[in-house]
């Protein structure tokens, strides 16, 4: 390991041998939520995907078309929907890893670029916190995304497959990546240039062909609310904002290799004009609050950790005199460390949205309720779990097709002192007995209600 010190390039077997204990570490900070508490350890959006999953098998040919085909054929070859929600997850999750890896060393032409990529990756916060929300689309599409670049780099016509797959399994994931491919058309060689018209313009029509009913369900939304999101929000659609980091957590978490990003942008970005218009079409987007926006910064931490890994690179190769080189190459492997040793210690102390007694409760619904009742969720953090595990219909604060209250009236809901006053809100729904998941939370309706367990109310109207 010493010898890391006196050269000035990397070998091949200290490169896999890295690449492998990156992986490890990377398992390991992907697991640790699920070792400490299953399912329920993972974030937001699990319940949503546990129930289409079941949905799109259950009713072929629902939208959306992309993931229910990808989730629909796992299930005919006799995959379980928790294997899908798990196995297959954290399957993917390796390929993007791996992707990356090939995305840099392709590019950056570069085994040590691919390496420090591989390991700025699995230290991001920014990036175990994309893993554990579960935002199962877009992080699939993410693995079709680097393969776009990578095809891009080969002038692979596979390309046209990469860019269907992202078009069809999140289609929003397409909008940053479709504006870099047009704008790059500008500053791409002749070749390159007739490449990407002849694989943009079909993926266009097969995407279409494919996927126009979904296509035409975001179309009309975008247009209707001109695709800010704050318009979508102040239409009750808050998920449009993509509800994940800000400015300041994605700072906060990144601040370690954001510095060496700028200088890498700096000094790479005529070279790699892909990927600087990749990273500035997505902080355009960021600023300017185009719907599903927060997402976005995954993105952006991805291009800027490539042009760190460029720039840690060029310094490890290129400083001269031993007494340099030595302090140079301890204080880019510190940082790696730091990264490493901060990302630990944000996943060993991360809590779990519910836990798996909660969680446990949920799947007891069943048993206690008939299949025709309905279950109100008392709080927005329990209402994907209670769709995905309850097999009830679910009445949500803001959420699902069963919600009658708008935010007002919610909170009437919530705080009135009155238990009479609830008890006339729900009888607007006309559903007896209602069922109530109150969680952990303190709500009570009195001697107006009865506990089914310890997180289940139930009330007769």
């Amino acid at each position: 390991m010493l010898s890391l010190f006196k050269q000035n390039k990397i070998k091949n077997w200290q490169a896999y041998l890295f690449l492998s204990l990156s992986l490890l570490f990377y398992l390991f900070t992907r697991l640790w939520m699920w070792f400490e508490y299953g399912m329920a350890g993972f974030g937001y959006d699990t319940g949503i995907y546990r129930h289409h999953i079941l949905g799109y098998f259950n009713n072929l040919g629902e939208i959306p078309f992309g993931f229910s085909a990808f989730s629909n054929w796992l299930m005919l070859l006799g995959d379980s929907v928790d294997k899908i929600m798990f196995n297959w997850y954290l399957l993917i999750s390796v390929f993007v890893l791996l992707a990356l890896y090939f995305v840099a060393k392709k590019y950056f032409k570069s085994n040590l670029v691919a390496l420090f990529s591989v390991l700025l990756f699995v230290s991001s916060i920014v990036q175990f916190e994309f893993f554990w929300w579960y935002y199962y689309r877009q992080f699939l599409a993410l693995f079709f995304i680097l393969l776009t670049f990578l095809f891009i780099h080969y002038r692979s016509y596979l390309v046209i497959f990469a860019l269907l797959a992202v078009g069809i399994i999140h289609p929003l994931s397409l909008i940053p990546l479709g504006l870099s491919m047009i704008i790059y058309l500008f500053f791409a060689d002749k070749k390159t240039k007739k490449f990407l018209l002849i694989t943009g313009t079909s993926s266009i029509i097969f995407l279409i062909i494919l996927n126009w009913r979904e296509l035409w369900v975001y179309a009309q939304d975008f247009f209707h609310y001109k695709g800010v999101a704050k318009n979508f929000v102040e239409a009750g659609y808050q998920e449009f904002t993509g509800q994940f980091i800000g400015w300041s957590d994605w700072l906060k978490y990144s601040i370690f290799y954001l510095p060496f990003g700028l200088f890498g942008l700096i000094k790479y970005w005529k070279k790699q004009k892909l990927f600087t218009i990749f990273l500035l079409v997505n902080i355009l987007l960021i600023l300017l609050k185009i719907v599903f926006y927060h997402r976005f910064f995954v993105f952006v931490d991805i291009a800027l950790i490539l042009f760190a890994s460029a720039f840690l690179s060029d310094v490890w190769e290129k400083v001269r005199g031993k007494k340099y080189r030595f302090l140079v190459k301890i204080g880019i492997i510190l940082l790696i460390v730091v990264c490493g040793v901060t990302t630990t210690i944000h996943v060993l102390e991360k809590k779990p949205l519910i836990y798996p007694i909660e969680l446990e409760a949920i799947k007891q619904v069943s048993e206690l309720t008939k299949d025709s009742d309905y279950i109100l969720s008392i709080n927005s953090i329990y209402s994907p779990w209670l769709y995905g595990y309850s097999g009830k219909k679910i009445i949500a604060p803001g959420l699902f097709e069963y919600n009658k209250w708008n935010r007002e009236e919610w909170n009437q809901f919530w705080y009135s002192p009155s238990n009479e006053m609830r008890l006339e809100m729900l009888k607007e729904y006309n559903i007896t007995p209602m069922y109530i998941y109150v969680g952990d939370t303190n709500f009570n309706l009195g001697p107006n209600g009865n506990f089914m367990n310890n997180f289940l109310l139930r009330v007769d109207l």
